[in-house]
């Protein structure tokens, strides 16, 4: 499956925080903290974005009104302009949760990850004109387009250091890079970047191979607050 959903809700897993209870630190805790601030990466539909109103939308908004339900607190996402000012949010603390996060060795630094309930598998998109790329050692010594400080951003740093990166501030910046010969390829989930090559009638990509990568998207709440991130895994 392009995109899945890692743990299904079903009816009997629905009331789980209910029939198992709370005790009373949880409780109170939750009393204590009736609004949780968190950020969201404003443009990766269909997984999230921040629409007209001003209100997060997509399937990961669709994970937090569950998880509001389940805790009887209200998580209010707070506008960034880009990932990488959501994540400066969270390293600051003006937020406490980022909705939909990879764990990487840097954000463990700050922050705690619940298990993933979502992934994405991110893939090769070049120009139809390329045919000499079929997988990641066909993209040594070239340009290769990846969003900045996402997941894939540090997978490509550790993993394929002789790659030329070229970092874009997001998913449809990329797509047209590849699209005008900027760059020889870009790295990103298929949901995302079929969205936006659908939405913007881009015909000249395709996608030519599997990065290896994929986006195991958890909840991410503030180090510091390690009574949260229970919570949250409880509600998941």
């Amino acid at each position: 499956a392009i995109l899945r959903q890692v743990t299904a809700v079903t009816p009997e897993a629905s009331n789980v925080v209910a029939r198992l209870g709370r005790p009373t630190e949880e409780k109170q805790w939750l009393s204590d903290h009736p609004i949780i601030l968190a950020a969201s990466d404003p443009s990766w539909p269909p997984m999230e974005c921040i629409n007209e109103d001003g209100e997060l939308s997509g399937m990961v908004a669709d994970y937090m009104a569950l998880i509001e339900k389940k805790l009887g607190t209200k998580i209010k996402v707070m506008p960034q302009d880009t990932w990488s000012e959501a994540l400066d949010s969270a390293k600051q603390r003006k937020v406490s949760i980022l909705t939909a996060a990879v764990r990487t060795p840097d954000r463990d630094k700050y922050m705690l990850f619940t298990e993933p309930y979502l992934e994405l598998p991110a893939v090769i998109i070049v120009n139809n004109k390329d045919q000499g790329i079929a997988s990641m050692a066909d993209l040594r010594d070239k340009r290769v387009a990846v969003v900045k400080d996402y997941g894939t951003h540090d997978f490509l740093k550790r993993g394929f250091p002789y790659l030329k990166l070229s970092l874009v501030p997001d998913i449809q910046t990329g797509l047209y890079d590849v699209s005008y010969g900027k760059v020889d390829a870009f790295i990103a989930n298929i949901a995302s970047a079929s969205y936006y090559i659908e939405k913007n009638a881009i015909q000249n990509l395709r996608v030519a191979g599997d990065s290896g990568y994929v986006f195991d998207l958890g909840i991410a709440s503030r180090s510091d607050w390690p009574r949260l991130n229970q919570l949250l895994q409880k509600a998941l």
